[in-house]
């Protein structure tokens, strides 16, 4: 059975002098991020912590959800990707990124078979 692995992110308007770090864990419960909705402010954070691997975050479009979204500038770079990550022992890679807008983005992990439309 082969599962979505994605994760929706809704952004609100908050405080430019404060910001949030919003943590998300990936594939601790199973092929899924746990949280699977986060609502950040612009200036907040949103860091990725793997807890079995490989795997990845790559950000895509909503109605493509399985399709890395490219750049409007150059066509051809990925907006976002954080490359497959895989933890080793107790250490657990992260990846972070910033919140710079109060659209909505939505996320899914590259493996091949992991994310279904």
């Amino acid at each position: 059975m082969k599962l979505l692995y994605g994760l929706h992110i809704v952004f609100s308007i908050g405080s430019a002098l404060a910001f949030t770090v919003h943590d998300v864990a990936v594939a601790e419960n199973g092929f899924v991020f746990t949280p699977n909705s986060v609502t950040a402010a612009t200036g907040d954070f949103v860091r990725f912590t793997w807890f079995s691997g490989p795997h990845g975050v790559a950000q895509a479009a909503f109605d493509s959800p399985c399709v890395p979204l490219t750049s409007p500038s150059s066509g051809d770079s990925v907006v976002f990707f954080s490359g497959l990550m895989t933890p080793s022992g107790s250490t657990k890679p992260t990846f972070t990124i910033e919140v710079n807008s109060t659209d909505p983005i939505f996320f899914y992990c590259p493996v091949d078979g992991y994310c279904v439309t």
